[in-house]
Order: structure tokens, then C-alpha cells, then sequence
């Protein structure tokens, strides 16, 4: 009786093992791999797997969230990037995108190395699903996101249906002119050629008068901001 449990259990067992996995399941894997290949803290009394900072009422990244959703936008909060990883994977996976395009070396970096399908050539940009880009600056007091031809072109603006903008915390700024601040300091004299304000997902009422969103940019904003600020 013992040999044949033994039995039934080792076909289970290879079963499992021989199952195939989705590609997300995959990548997923990736991810929480390197959550447990942790390097051994040095400093035990120390803790680092505490969030690094708590939201409350009136941190400026809720007041930049309700004022986006006020404006028609979405926002992800993602407490680091592996979480970032793993919401954008959700969204993907939801509206089943399979052509995302990202063109900005700092964003792909992350993005090739969970295994994701990122094109980076705009030869077929007319069939892009989705954009991923970063952002100047957030204006949490508007909800607006400040972006300059460093991270967008007009094909950007005009063509996606759905722009997704990873952003970090510590660029949440009060007003316009801090995140122009942001910017000159940033870049000195070598400053883009052009900057805007993005307020939601493209609208207007050229047809009809009747308001319509995505016929002169994205039908979708979506805004993934990473936590990054260290707790007071």
C-alpha cells in the first residue's frame, strides 16, 4: 500500500512539474525570485521591509490621485517597482495588449529584464496598443502631468490609445512652475526643445459639440507612481 501512495505521489508530482506555465505566471517568477535573494542585513535593528513611507490624508500623491481621477485618468499606486512590474503585467493581461511600445532606454531596462514584449521600433506604430513613457514632473495640486520631448514625440501624443506614465513619488510638485523648476535643474542648459501639460485622456468637442475622448490622443492615461520618498 505504502508503494503504490509513493506511486501515485511521483505522478503527481512530475505532473506539476511538466505543467506548462503562462508566460505572466513566468515572469512573475522572475520577480519573486529576486524578492527572496535578499543580501543579509547588516544592520539587524534596522528595518528594511517596512514600507518607506505611509500615506495619509494629506500627502500630495492622494490629492494628485483624486484630482487625475477627477480629470478621467487612472491611477496606480505601487509601493516599489516590483510591484510596478506586477500591476503593469495585470493591466496588459486585462485588455490583452500584446503591442506596447516604449521607446525611453530607462523604462526598457526594466521592462526587458521580467521578460516582457516591448517594441521599441515605431515603423508599425499606427498598430500600437499602448505607450509607456515617463514624465517631467506631477502637479498634484491639479492633477497634471508635465512631459517634453524627451520622453515624448508627436506620434506619442496624437496616435496611442492608451498612455501609460511611470512616475515617482519625489516628483510630485505643488504648482507649474515648481515642475519647470524641476526641469531646468535638471537638464541646464541642454533643455528640451518643447514641454506640455497633459490633463487626462485627450478630449474635445469639435464633433458635433458633443465631448468625446481619443480622437486627438490617448483614449486612456493611466499613471503608475513608485514610491521612492523615505519616511520623515
Amino acid at each position: 500500500m505504502a508503494s503504490s501512495y509513493a506511486n501515485i505521489s511521483a505522478i503527481l508530482n512530475h505532473q506539476t512539474t511538466t505543467m506548462e506555465i503562462t508566460p505572466r505566471e513566468a515572469i512573475l517568477k522572475k520577480v519573486r525570485q529576486a524578492l527572496l535573494e535578499k543580501t543579509k542585513n547588516p544592520y539587524p535593528d534596522l528595518d528594511l521591509d517596512s514600507p518607506l513611507i505611509k500615506l495619509s490624508d494629506d500627502d500630495p500623491a492622494i490629492e494628485f490621485a483624486a484630482n487625475l481621477k477627477s480629470l478621467g485618468g487612472q491611477f496606480v499606486y505601487c509601493a516599489n517597482k516590483y510591484e510596478y512590474i506586477e500591476h503593469l503585467i495585470t493591466l496588459m493581461e486585462q485588455n490583452s495588449w500584446s503591442k506596447v511600445f516604449c521607446h525611453e532606454e530607462e523604462l526598457q531596462k526594466d521592462l526587458f529584464e521580467t521578460g516582457l514584449e516591448i517594441y521599441q521600433d515605431d515603423k508599425d506604430f499606427e498598430y500600437v496598443e499602448a505607450s509607456i513613457t515617463s514624465c517631467e514632473a506631477l502637479i498634484y495640486r491639479s492633477g497634471t502631468l508635465l512631459v517634453s520631448n524627451k520622453q515624448q514625440n508627436r506620434k506619442l501624443v496624437s496616435q496611442t490609445p492608451s498612455h501609460i506614465v511611470v512616475a515617482f513619488a519625489s516628483q510630485l510638485v505643488r504648482d507649474i512652475k515648481d515642475g519647470f523648476l524641476i526641469a531646468r535643474n535638471k537638464y541646464g542648459r541642454d533643455v528640451p526643445s518643447w514641454m506640455m501639460l497633459i490633463s487626462g485622456p485627450s478630449r474635445t468637442a469639435d464633433i458635433e459639440k458633443t465631448p468625446v475622448q481619443g480622437v486627438h490622443g490617448a483614449k486612456e492615461l493611466y499613471v503608475f507612481l513608485i514610491e521612492d520618498r523615505k519616511a520623515a
